[in-house]
């Protein structure tokens, strides 16, 4: 609610720290660098881009390698509702 920046000011603010992995996911390890004058907010913001997409492509990577895994195509604008009644059929098959 009162976004990213002040959630993660709180975050390293609070007694007995703040763990590894929390400081190391996508998005908040680029805030606290900008927190800490690393870099200016519009390269906090890119680097938060880059880092989903590698993320991102990393996952898919893995997930390619379950044969048993499907993989689902959502259309632009196709709700939730939809996409859950096709992957519903695809189990029930």
């Amino acid at each position: 609610r009162e976004g990213l920046v002040e959630e993660i000011r709180g975050l390293l603010s609070r007694s007995g720290g703040w763990g590894r992995e929390g400081r190391r996911a996508v998005g908040y390890r680029e805030t606290i660098g900008l927190i800490e004058g690393k870099y200016d907010l519009a390269e906090a913001e890119r680097l938060i881009v880059v880092d989903t997409w590698h993320f991102a492509r990393r996952q898919m990577m893995w997930f390619k390698n379950f044969e048993e895994a499907r993989w689902v195509d959502v259309a632009s604008g196709e709700t939730v509702g939809a996409v859950a009644d096709r992957i519903i059929a695809m189990v029930k098959g």
